[in-house]
């Protein structure tokens, strides 16, 4: 996993794995995942949820965490909030 310092990279999830494997959106590419060994919340996946990811060495997949609705809402305001200021 990343220590506390680094980014995690965003994604959304676009398909909860059900009998294929599910499907998330992240760094522009679509990346398929299990929950099996990477889903590390206690709620279950949704489609349109955010979520940080760990990659590995390879780009792989290690670890997926819901990120808190809250969180998401206040980021976007402030994207907004500086997309108005710089116009």
């Amino acid at each position: 996993m990343n220590s506390g310092s680094e980014a995690r990279p965003r994604a959304t999830v676009i398909k909860v794995p059900d009998a294929s494997p599910g499907l998330l959106f992240i760094n522009g590419q679509e990346k398929q995942f299990l929950l099996e060994g990477v889903w590390k919340s206690a709620v279950a996946p949704a489609a349109n949820m955010t979520v940080d990811v760990d990659l590995d060495g390879s780009g792989g997949i290690s670890a997926i965490t819901v990120v808190d609705p809250k969180e998401v809402a206040a980021q976007k305001m402030d994207e907004a909030l500086s997309a108005t200021s710089k116009v």
